[in-house]
């Protein structure tokens, strides 16, 4: 395992790993810093994770050599500083016979380790949750950057193919024009004959901003206007290029006519909001804020849409939010969508069976997770998944087939 080998939560991700059924599975999570100081202690706090997970796997029945082959992937990584100074605010590591994943974690989780039949799949429950991230496409005269953010972090998606402002793609048009003119040299004067020191300094006056001035305009209003659009479009493209997901969440950071512009152009995912200015002048936090907040009357919207249509499906009994209920529909396979409070827990034991569900307050030895059991029972038999951050009462839910 290498650093190029870390990935962010998808949904293809979170439905391949609960595919694994033969266990035994190891999750490992674990808090991550990007300071040096935080990067030699990532590797320290692995170390102390390998061990109980080793130990976990002995306990399982596995061999001492074994346990250690199943765990040599994650073991690299505690030595190799690079990988720890280029992580987020935490890390998924899951290590079976059959599939080995490394995932970023954009909160930062305590430390765990579980063995077991299954891998723990609430931790990426950030591919499901459309409030957990967006992406920004901020654009300028003089710049174009993709960044992904969430509510506690911004990141810049490097790409090579986005273009680095109209002052680039005109200094590149420029060049191209007065290489036609020109010919192979451009020493040469009107007749093909040796310039004159003055045409030669003449030709130094063209300066970034003239550039600009003479890209921007054109040979008129039409020309410009072509320039422009001609930029939004390389942009869209670097854009679709970049990103994973297939329905992502954007906002649009520009000048007004930037903006609205380019939010008609992009062809790949869906534009909820945008923030009005020059992002160039922006910090990143301030850039990460108001995008959050152009997103908020979006969020609220879906959110009230998906209450109302929980409660006309509950008022025909296609709907539940009674666990047990729930449990027995996920193993059932008859969930439509599981609707999923992040940060509510509950413990307890469900036998499938019986129908038997008894649930505890607190964890005691032989508890499951029954949130987890209900999100992997759901994506084995073909569910979706979603998640009720601004529905108010935020208990676990489902919406059924029959």
């Amino acid at each position: 395992m290498k650093l190029s080998d870390c990935k962010f939560a998808d949904k293809a991700l979170v439905r391949g790993l609960a595919s694994v059924t033969n266990g035994p599975c190891v999750t490992i999570l674990l808090p991550t810093h990007r300071a040096l100081r935080g990067a030699r202690s990532g590797g320290v706090r692995l170390v102390k994770l390998l061990a109980t997970a080793r130990e976990g796997l002995c306990d399982a029945g596995l061999s001492g050599p074994s346990a250690d082959l199943l765990l040599a992937p994650a073991r690299e990584l505690v030595t190799d500083e690079s990988f720890w100074l280029h992580q987020d605010r935490g890390l998924a590591i899951y290590l079976s016979g059959e599939r080995r994943e490394l995932v970023h974690l954009e909160l930062s989780p305590g430390e765990l380790v579980y063995v077991g039949e299954r891998f723990l799949l609430r931790p990426l429950l950030s591919a499901y949750d459309e409030d957990a991230t967006a992406y920004v496409v901020a654009v300028s005269l003089k710049s174009s950057r993709l960044f992904r953010v969430s509510r506690h972090a911004i990141l810049e998606v490097a790409s090579d193919a986005m273009p680095q402002g109209l002052l680039a793609l005109a200094e590149d048009e420029h060049s191209h024009t007065l290489q036609f003119f020109s010919g192979p040299s451009q020493q040469r004067g009107a007749y093909g004959r040796a310039a004159s020191g003055k045409q030669r300094g003449a030709g130094k006056a063209w300066s970034a901003a003239n550039v600009v001035k003479s890209f921007g305009q054109g040979y008129g209003t039409d020309a410009r206007k072509e320039n422009a659009e001609r930029y939004l479009r390389l942009v869209s493209d670097a854009v679709s290029a970049a990103i994973v997901e297939a329905e992502p969440l954007l906002v649009v950071a520009g000048v007004g006519y930037v903006g609205a512009m380019l939010g008609g152009m992009l062809r790949k995912g869906r534009v909820v909001g945008t923030v009005i200015g020059n992002p160039d002048t922006m910090s990143l936090h301030e850039l990460r804020t108001r995008a959050w907040h152009a997103l908020d009357a979006y969020f609220d919207e879906r959110a009230q849409g998906r209450s109302h249509e929980l409660e006309d499906a509950e008022a025909v009994a296609r709907a539940t939010l009674e666990l047990e209920d729930v449990l027995r529909a996920a193993y059932d396979g008859r969930i439509t969508s599981l609707l999923v409070a992040p940060d509510v827990e509950r413990w307890g034991r469900f036998e499938p069976e019986t129908r038997r569900l008894v649930v505890h307050e607190r964890p005691v030895p032989g508890d499951d997770e029954l949130v987890e059991l209900a999100l992997l029972h759901t994506l084995r038999n073909g569910g979706e998944i979603a998640v009720r951050r601004h529905e108010p009462g935020g208990e676990t839910g489902a919406l059924l087939r029959y």
